[in-house]
């Protein structure tokens, strides 16, 4: 436990990867939508360290870890608690979420898996942003394209609010 926690206190070391995404933590915050052309705005956050097994670790970015399935719905501190240490329900959760093959990249570690019934897409948090998933940050539900319109006009018909991480950038000019 004890090097388990000497580990989150030094950080990631240079060139660490996020288990699940497979970026860096310091990338850029800008991504291109390939349906579109425009830019999309999202930050990852920062490498946290989650237990793999009783005697190794691996890092995933705060945002990533978040939107794993089960992962526990915390905020701040509580929720990079729950990250570094493991092996609870965030490092389940992000084991999981590590075998899901992305439907928009087909590489693994898809966190987020889209709420419609019987649909079974998952992607990362970065492809889901670039392909027009929609993700509630409220609920942290998120519904692939295809699902996503209709699941909007019912969100905007109750009135709720339906903003979401990712969503295109307005560009000057």
């Amino acid at each position: 436990e004890e090097r388990f926690r000497c580990f989150a206190d030094q950080g990631p070391p240079p060139g660490a990867l996020c288990l699940l995404c497979q970026l860096e933590e310091a990338e850029s915050d800008l991504y291109d939508r390939p349906t579109d052309g425009r830019q999309v705005q999202l930050s990852l956050g920062r490498l946290l360290p989650v237990r793999t097994s009783a005697v190794t670790h691996a890092w995933v970015h705060e945002e990533c870890a978040r939107w794993c399935p089960k992962a526990p719905k915390a905020n701040g501190r509580q929720a990079e608690e729950e990250a570094r240490l493991g092996p609870g329900a965030a490092s389940e959760a992000v084991q999981r979420a590590r075998r899901s093959k992305c439907t928009a990249c087909g590489c693994k570690g898809a966190a987020i898996e889209c709420c419609a019934w019987g649909c079974r897409r998952s992607f990362h948090l970065l492809c889901a942003c670039v392909a027009g998933c929609l993700l509630q940050e409220e609920t942290r539900e998120a519904y692939c394209p295809d699902h996503a319109e209709v699941k909007l006009r019912q969100l905007q018909k109750e009135g709720k609010e339906t903003r979401c991480p990712g969503e295109p950038v307005a560009q000057a000019g």
